[in-house]
């Protein structure tokens, strides 16, 4: 495991993500609350250390999303974690929290699987927000005796 992860310092691999993560955060400190352009992926390039000027992609998406849209863009993104977070069943907290990680760690920010994904959280978790929030309608309530 050692070898496993030496090996991927010395190939690049894993001080590339860190330096994505460097850089994703220098960028968006310039614009934290609404970002630097949904549609500028370029601008985090030039917080990107030297050493990577052959592998300019990117690597994760939280930062990718703070860089690009701001507070205001991760937000949208955090919502429906949060509404699963406090309303869902332990399964579906269980799942979102591994998905979550997952996405920090890749780039996956606007394939459609995962805009699948955080449209579900949102639904289940307003869904299941009886208390303060919306229920099922009267006429659908089951009777119990």
């Amino acid at each position: 495991m050692v070898y496993v992860i030496r090996a991927r310092f010395i190939a690049g691999s894993a001080s590339v993500r860190l330096d994505d993560f460097r850089a994703g955060i220098m960028a968006w400190l310039d614009s934290p609350i609404i970002g630097n352009g949904l549609d500028n992926h370029t601008y985090v390039i030039r917080y990107m250390s030297s050493f990577r000027s052959n592998n300019l992609g990117f690597s994760n998406s939280i930062t990718s999303v703070m860089a690009r849209g701001g507070l205001v863009y991760l937000f949208a993104y955090l919502l429906p974690l949060g509404m699963l977070v406090k309303n869902g069943s332990k399964d579906e907290k269980l799942g979102m929290a591994i998905y979550f990680l997952l996405w920090c760690v890749t780039i996956v920010t606007e394939i459609p699987i995962n805009i699948y994904i955080f449209s579900f959280a949102l639904v289940r978790g307003l869904e299941n927000r009886h208390p303060t929030g919306i229920s099922q309608p009267k006429h659908m309530e089951t009777i119990h005796d």
